[in-house]
C-alpha cells in the first residue's frame, strides 16, 4: 500500500486544487483518507496473521481480535489478550472482566464506543496461559501501530502483560499501580486487570475495588483534561457486585 497510496493521494490532490477547492480543506480530506487507509490495513494484517503459535493453535484461537472502539480517542485501555469469550465474540474484554470494567466505564459516563480497547495479543493462548515475552513482542508490533494511530492521551494498563510490554523490566503490577509511568511522552497508567479483582474476596475485595477505581479515575481524568464536562465522579462501592466469576488470566 505503501507505493500506490501517496500516488492516488497526490493525484487526488491535484484535481481537487484544479477543480478550485482550497488547500488546507484538501490537505484535510486527504488525510483523513490516508489515517482510514492505514486502519484497513492494519485490520486485515491483524485477521490473517500467521506469526505467532497463537494464532496456529485453531483450538484455543479461533479468530484474532483486533483493538475496538474510538479511533480519536484520547483515552486508550491495553489489556492482556482475548479470553475464551473475547475469542468467541471477536471483541476485545467482552467476557465477564468486559462486563466489570464496562461498569466502571459507565459510572465515569463513559461508553466502550467513546474510548479505544485493545490487548497486547491479538490471539487468544490455550488455557489464557501468560505468554512469555519472545510471544509479546511478535505481537507487538501491531499494538505499535495502533498507538501510533490513535495518539491517545493516556493510556490505562490493565495487568502485568500490559504493563510489560511498555516497560519490560516490571515484574510486579502491584508494586507500581496507581503511580505514572511516561512512553515516549504518553503518559501511562498501570492497574490491575479486571480479572484480579473478580478473583478477589472480602476484605482484599474492596481494597482491590478502590485501588482500581482510583486508577481508573486518574487515567481517565488525564486522558480528557478540562475537555470533558463530567458530573461528580462516585465511589467504587458496587463496582463488582453481581460480577462474581473466576478466570485464569494474571494480574
Amino acid at each position: 500500500m505503501s507505493g500506490w497510496l501517496p500516488e492516488l493521494l497526490e493525484t487526488m490532490e491535484k484535481r481537487m486544487l484544479a477543480d478550485g477547492y482550497r488547500s488546507p480543506d484538501v490537505q484535510g480530506a486527504l488525510k483523513s483518507i490516508k489515517k482510514e487507509a492505514y486502519w484497513s490495513a492494519l485490520y486485515r494484517q491483524i485477521l490473517a496473521c500467521q506469526k505467532c503459535p497463537f494464532g496456529q493453535d485453531r483450538k484455543a484461537s479461533t479468530q484474532r481480535v483486533p483493538g475496538t472502539g474510538n479511533r480519536e480517542s484520547p483515552f486508550m485501555l491495553v489489556g492482556e489478550g482475548p479470553g475464551f469469550d473475547e475469542d468467541r465474540i471477536g471483541v476485545p474484554f467482552t467476557g465477564i472482566s468486559g462486563a466489570l470494567l464496562t461498569v466502571a466505564l459507565h459510572k465515569l459516563g463513559l461508553t466502550r464506543q467513546e474510548i479505544y480497547i485493545t490487548n497486547v495479543l491479538k490471539c487468544r493462548p490455550a488455557n489464557n496461559r501468560t505468554p512469555d515475552p519472545e510471544e509479546v513482542k511478535t505481537c507487538g508490533g501491531f499494538l505499535a501501530a495502533e498507538l501510533k494511530l490513535v495518539k491517545p492521551k493516556a493510556i490505562l494498563c490493565l495487568g502485568r502483560v500490559a504493563i510489560q510490554y511498555f516497560f519490560p523490566e516490571v515484574k510486579s503490577i502491584k508494586q507500581i499501580r496507581g503511580q505514572w509511568l511516561d512512553y515516549g511522552g504518553i503518559p501511562v497508567m498501570p492497574t490491575y486487570h479486571p480479572a484480579y479483582v473478580l478473583r478477589q474476596t472480602g476484605v482484599d475485595l474492596e481494597m482491590a475495588k478502590r485501588q482500581w477505581w482510583s486508577d481508573l479515575v486518574q487515567a481517565y481524568k488525564r486522558a480528557y483534561q478540562q475537555d470533558r464536562e463530567t458530573a461528580p465522579i462516585p465511589e467504587a462501592a458496587g463496582l463488582a457486585e453481581n460480577l462474581n466469576g473466576n478466570t485464569n488470566q494474571e494480574q
